[in-house]
């Protein structure tokens, strides 16, 4: 059993995407992330809640009326409110007086019976949410612990990707050059060291390439 980090890039590349998965879900065990179940909606457990507001009332400013002629005459009067010009540094001690506009707006307020009537269902209905945030929020957490691990393996599987990449392109070379060389294998590696002297890790592949002939039963000259 071996990690991600522990495969050399060759290995690495040529894993197929059942194998990426088992080493993705092995850097999960290793880090010890608990599996959270994914929130489920369900209609059934959202508490019946049909109450709605049905007192209508005036609303000037901070003032509520029943009887709108009530709330009209009040936002008809010449007011005066607070200016002031929080920027600058004036902040809020620099005050001044100013004409003030007042419309009537329209609002619809519960009872006080029906509200207290349906205190169970509304506080059942404030703690299911709040379960359900919670439930959400715990998922997501889990989901970012699990992408960050699969974004990292999937970062790693694209360097080895583009290593084997660069690694078939260089024996390709080699073989080339030996062809070239006429078998001479000094002669092919001198050509393969010229052509990779600004990338250590390929030239040392070198020793390999001739390793490569060896096993194949081709002897360089």
């Amino acid at each position: 059993m071996k990690r991600y980090n522990e495969l050399a890039p060759e290995v690495l590349a040529s894993l197929d995407e059942a194998a990426v998965a088992k080493l993705i879900d092995l850097e999960v065990a290793f880090a010890g992330i608990q599996p959270v179940p994914e929130p489920v909606k369900s209609e059934d457990e959202e508490p019946a809640f049909k109450l709605k507001p049905t007192v209508k009332a005036y609303k000037v400013g901070n003032l509520l009326f029943d009887n709108e002629e009530d709330a009209n005459t009040v936002a008809s009067l010449a007011t005066r409110e607070e200016g002031y010009e929080y920027a600058g540094g004036a902040g809020y001690n620099y005050k001044w007086l100013k004409d003030a506009h007042h419309s009537v707006e329209i609002v619809s307020y519960y009872t006080e019976a029906e509200v207290r009537a349906a205190l169970p269902v509304i506080t059942m209905k404030v703690k299911t949410k709040e379960t359900r945030e919670s439930d959400a929020a715990e998922y997501k957490a889990y989901t970012e612990k699990i992408a960050a691990i699969r974004n990292t393996v999937a970062e790693k599987l694209g360097e080895a990707r583009r290593f084997k990449r660069e690694l078939d392109l260089a024996r390709k070379t080699w073989n080339r050059y030996l062809e070239l060389a006429e078998g001479d294998a000094n002669l092919a590696e001198k050509f393969y060291m010229e052509a990779y002297k600004n990338n250590e890790e390929l030239a040392r592949k070198a020793t390999d390439f001739r390793a490569e002939i060896l096993y194949q039963g081709n002897e360089p000259k």
